[in-house]
């Protein structure tokens, strides 16, 4: 109704909707693209009258970037409380883009903010999970003038000790979470950055990382089933007291948070 009513009258905002129009609608054949930006049929009451719901079909391919951005342009411009359009030309005069059309128009340009990471979902997801940022740190290694951080300082190790440290605790299933860290600054090195001493760096941390935690988790496990077995020897009605003197011994009476970590079957580190 907006663009009929501004092509009817010939208002200064038809220039700006037909081209808006022009740019945006999808349509179906060349034929209705002359009769869809044909001032004569707008201005018809056939036009009117008619149903317009299947006017423009589903798009078979999603708009380019340049398409998305000169449409979400065009559209804060004409919605903006500053344009000429969405102003009183007089005290008693009604703007040529009323308000409730403006309030759409900056819900669409609210909206289509979201489009561009939707149109590149497979980047957007891939960016979004990418954590090499928390293992590359060339910056604090200029800052400290070192040529390589020891492994003890190295974030993914610091994470997976401190789970080691709780023990038998619900953060043990996810022990192994944090080296995933290392597939991501790995692809990083390779991809990005094209260095292959780089990944040879990180294959010589991880190496030394994941020793140190089938070491440290065999210990842990067998001291924890060793504990449980010993336990339900005793007598019952003692449990409790030894639990509250012994926090090794309330861990092992608790629930077996060890078992969900064993049962994985698949880990891949690395591409192996």
């Amino acid at each position: 109704p907006t663009t009929r009513k501004a092509v009817k009258h010939d208002k200064p905002l038809k220039k700006a909707l037909l081209g808006l129009r022009g740019l945006a609608a999808d349509f179906p054949s060349r034929e209705a693209r002359a009769e869809g930006m044909d001032e004569a049929v707008l201005r018809s009451k056939e036009f009117k009258a008619g149903d317009h719901a299947h006017d423009f079909p589903p798009r078979a391919a999603p708009p380019a970037m340049t398409q998305l951005w000169l449409l979400r342009s065009a559209v804060r411009a004409l919605s903006d409380d500053r344009s000429l359009f969405a102003q009183k030309s007089s005290l008693l005069a009604e703007p040529d883009l009323s308000r409730e059309v403006a309030k759409e128009m900056r819900s669409f340009y609210v909206q289509s903010a979201h489009f561009e990471p939707l149109l590149q979902l497979s980047a957007t997801v891939e960016a979004l999970s990418d954590v090499s940022f928390l293992w590359t740190r060339e910056f604090y290694l200029e800052l400290c003038d070192v040529v390589q951080f020891p492994t003890s300082m190295s974030l993914p190790w610091v994470l997976t000790e401190h789970v080691l440290r709780q023990r038998n605790t619900p953060l043990m299933p996810l022990l192994l979470a944090p080296l995933g860290v290392y597939n991501c600054c790995a692809d990083a090195a390779l991809r990005q950055h094209k260095q292959q001493h780089l990944y040879a760096e990180i294959e010589g941390e991880l190496a030394l990382v994941f020793e140190q935690v089938l070491f440290t988790l065999s210990e842990q496990v067998f001291a924890h089933c060793k504990t449980r077995a010993s336990l339900m020897l005793l007598d019952p009605a003692r449990l409790g007291g030894i639990a509250a003197a012994d926090d090794g011994a309330a861990q092992a009476l608790g629930r077996n948070w060890y078992a969900p970590l064993l049962a994985e079957r698949t880990l891949v580190l690395l591409g192996r």
